[in-house]
């Protein structure tokens, strides 16, 4: 059975919502930090995970020109905004389930493409992320807080051993 297909998408910046004039969305790839380790009386390397991650990034393609996206892109720190993607899955037996991406960073790329009569103007933005979460039906499959040192999977926080040992 077909199960669980992503078939529409919905973004929010800042609390606005953008159906109808999102034309996609790219959540975070989550990659794990690794080093490769070979030691003696090995027969190959292997990846060892380092307890990080990679940078938490994020873009969006929109049909329109907005002024209130293009407005959250900032050069100082100190104010982030909030990016919510909202999709809906569904299987063959009509079963539907929500997903939602909720991340809160900043805006550092603006991206207005390129303007040719006739043809699709889109505007591109990208996000740097300091706070991530996936839902999918209500579970939480992931609750990332960098800045807060902690990594959720499942209801676990992979961090929060370490997180002790160095009194965080």
């Amino acid at each position: 059975m077909i199960a669980d297909i992503l078939y529409d998408v919905n973004l929010f910046v800042d609390g606005r919502g953008y159906a109808g004039r999102i034309k996609e969305f790219i959540p975070p790839v989550i990659e794990a930090k690794t080093i490769e380790y070979q030691a003696g009386g090995m027969a190959a390397a292997v990846d060892v995970p380092m307890g990080r991650i990679n940078k938490l990034t994020a873009e969006a393609t929109m049909y329109s020109f907005d002024r209130d996206v293009m407005q959250t892109f900032r050069i100082l720190p100190g104010e982030q905004f909030a990016f919510v993607g909202r999709a809906s899955m569904v299987s063959d037996d009509g079963t539907k389930k929500p997903v939602v991406v909720t991340m809160r960073g900043i805006t550092p790329k603006v991206d207005p493409g390129t303007w040719a009569p006739g043809e699709e103007m889109p505007l591109k933005i990208s996000m740097s992320l300091r706070y991530y979460k996936l839902e999918i039906d209500g579970a939480v499959i992931y609750e990332i807080d960098p800045v807060n040192y902690k990594f959720i999977v499942n209801g676990v926080d992979q961090l929060e051993v370490t997180r002790q040992h160095l009194a965080i």
